[in-house]
């Protein structure tokens, strides 16, 4: 699956909406369900599916469907 599918789907999954509704261009400005306490279960799924802890840094700029995205594949590269 294409790493923006996988952010999509993930966000979906943890928000409880349709995949189609968020682009691959949301951004949790753009989402409804997408708030602070969302966006912490978002941190959580991430670190279930990558298999490891999410940094600070990296929650902090896990603001978009492509920002998720691209932690998604620099972890299947690392081997995560």
């Amino acid at each position: 699956m294409d790493p923006v599918d996988s952010a999509r789907t993930l966000l979906a999954g943890v928000l409880g909406v349709a995949s189609a509704t968020i682009s691959a261009d949301a951004t949790i400005d753009d989402v409804e369900r997408w708030d602070s306490i969302a966006h912490l279960r978002v941190v959580l799924a991430l670190e279930d599916k990558i298999g490891r802890q999410v940094t600070s840094e990296e929650t902090m700029s896990l603001f978009s469907v492509r920002q998720i995205a691209l932690l998604l594949t620099q972890s299947s590269q690392a081997g995560g």
